[in-house]
């Protein structure tokens, strides 16, 4: 009977046990299969608030120094110190970075270009030594000119002076971000000891690197190149891919926009508009430069010219420039019309040489000359003075004259070419009357003194 009981009572026992077994297991994995669903929920929830364009960066365990990282603006975006044994990975946006390896007295620089949602590593097989410590250190002083004497930033708002780290604008008297900086500055001088992404307004404005942005001051200048806008009284750029506007505006390496002032240069090729009293530019191309005189060292236009109007039987001209555009300047000889003046007039004028083909072009210019002189009182008939002068007097004698010559053009060759086309003049002239054409096609006064006369020109060119 006991034993009975005793075998009864094990079965039960054991069936309880084996229950409450079960439940436990039961409970113990639904807690294990949340954390599993919070967990994945979490990291879904990085993976899609991740940045489109992320990249990753493996640094090697081969790599042991100081590290700083530069975008392709030359901005620093990492600085850190790694030991070797141990791989690091790193997550920046794609593009091209410019890596820095300081490693005992020795610097090394590598490039990399980072693709969207790739992995590059990067080992010390992919450095390449550029200098010893003493070496680099002389290269980083002559780079920047200095660092900041202060260590760290300081900000007055009468004197500034702030490191690379600095994230906010430059209002005082003085400005001064050693290294790069990317925001606004204000005052009566702005300094930027490398490239500048933003603006600079004050009364002298100076970019060590390269400028991305505007400055508005009288004096800018830009020691690398400027891809923004220059507005002032001086503009000076290595390489310019903008803007620029002042009475001086100058690009060493060239470049291609715009420049607008009395007077532009462009010591290397330009590829746009040069606007001003005098233009410089060792080339041009894919653009013209427009103004009273216009210097195109390579590829311009120059030419000696002689040429027989209706007014001036002997005219030299000398044009330069570009066949777009160029300015003309004459000499002009009537032996003629001796007896009112010596017979020379000086003028200038502006044209273009349009290429119907080969060898043929359309050629519209327009010429200013004027012939001023003084008269003898006692020369001149009576009733052409509205009042009455004392005897020896002299008067003020004038014609000025304002021609559209529509000429028609062959190319003999490279170097000669002739033309001829017809002729639209204004005369303006004082009272005792214009200078008589030597031949017209028509002719007509328009009120007491001016008149219209039609005519015709040829010329002879020597290109040179």
């Amino acid at each position: 009977m006991c034993l009975m009981a005793s075998i009864i009572f094990g079965l039960f026992f054991r069936k309880t046990v084996q229950i409450y077994a079960s439940h436990v297991h039961y409970i113990v994995y639904t807690l294990y299969m949340k954390k599993l669903v919070l967990l994945g929920s979490f990291l879904l929830l990085i993976t899609l608030t991740l940045p489109a364009d992320q990249a990753s960066l493996v640094l090697h365990e081969d790599l042991s120094g100081r590290i700083s990282i530069r975008n392709n603006a030359d901005f620093l975006v990492v600085e850190l110190s790694k030991i070797s044994g141990n791989p690091l990975t790193l997550g920046l946006e794609s593009g091209e970075y410019r890596i820095q390896l300081e490693s005992g007295n020795n610097f090394y620089r590598a490039e990399v270009t980072l693709l969207e949602s790739g992995s590059t590593t990067l080992g010390m097989v992919d450095f390449q030594l550029v200098a010893a410590a003493s070496d680099m250190r002389r290269r980083v002083d002559e780079d920047e000119g200095w660092s900041n004497p202060f260590g760290n930033s300081l900000y007055t708002f009468i004197f500034n002076i702030v490191d690379e780290d600095f994230r906010f604008p430059l209002f005082g008297f003085v400005n001064i971000a050693v290294g790069n900086f990317n925001n606004f500055q204000a005052g009566f001088v702005n300094w930027n000891t490398r490239n500048l992404t933003g603006l600079q307004a004050a009364y002298v404005n100076v970019v060590g690197g390269n400028l991305s942005g505007f400055q508005a001051g009288f004096i800018n200048s830009v020691t690398g190149n400027a891809d923004g806008f220059q507005l002032g009284f001086i503009n000076t750029t290595r390489g310019l891919d903008g803007f620029q506007a002042g009475f001086v505006n100058a690009a060493i390496n060239g470049g291609r926009g715009f420049q607008g002032g009395f007077f532009n240069v462009s010591t290397q090729e330009f590829k746009g508009v040069q606007l001003g009293f005098i233009n410089y530019a060792d080339s041009i191309e894919d653009g013209v430069p427009i103004g009273f005189l216009s210097i195109v060292r390579r590829g311009g236009y120059r030419a000696i010219e002689y040429s027989f109007s209706e007014f001036f039987p002997l005219t030299l001209g000398f044009k330069i420039g570009v066949e777009r555009f160029y300015t003309s300047f004459y000499w002009g000889f009537n032996p003629f019309e001796n007896d009112r003046y010596d017979g020379s007039v000086f003028g200038w004028g502006f044209g273009s040489i349009i290429p119907i083909n080969n060898s043929f072009y359309f050629n519209p210019e327009f010429i200013s000359i004027n012939s001023e002189y003084w008269r003898y009182y006692n020369e001149v008939s009576e009733g052409d003075m509205d009042e009455e002068m004392p005897d020896g007097w002299y008067i003020w004698e004038y014609t000025r004259s304002r021609s559209l010559v529509l000429n028609f053009g062959y190319n003999f060759n490279r170097y000669f070419s002739i033309a001829a086309g017809p002729s639209i003049t204004w005369l303006n002239h004082s009272m005792y009357g214009p200078i008589e054409p030597l031949f017209s096609l028509f002719q007509h006064n328009i009120r007491d003194k001016n008149s219209i006369v039609i005519g015709a020109r040829a010329n002879l060119r020597l290109r040179f």
